[in-house]
């Protein structure tokens, strides 16, 4: 989109709530490297508003994300992809949903 809104075009049945959250957060990335969003990272407010979890439901899973190193944050309650951890966050979700 033009605004920088990220955009997940895969179902949502098909993905889980961690792979929602990381894909949102790369989208961003992606939209911050094309100049159409002031900065790369997400908040949790925002994850849980656009992506309708619970912020409970974010706090869990971008602590695992931070664990597995596909994320990071910079400062409370906001996230950021981590370049290393694309390609098996990409390759997985492949993998899974059949591209």
């Amino acid at each position: 989109r033009s605004t920088g809104e990220p955009t997940i075009l895969v179902p949502r049945s098909k993905l889980t709530d961690r792979e929602m959250i990381a894909l949102y957060i790369l989208g961003a990335y992606f939209s911050y490297e094309l100049g159409l969003r002031d900065s790369p990272s997400v908040s949790r407010s925002e994850l849980s508003s656009k992506l309708g979890l619970k912020p409970t439901v974010i706090s869990a899973r971008t602590s695992e994300l931070k664990r597995e190193k596909v994320i990071k944050s910079n400062k409370r309650g906001e996230y950021e992809i981590l370049v290393t951890g694309i390609e098996d966050l990409l390759d997985s979700i492949r993998d899974k949903v059949g591209v």
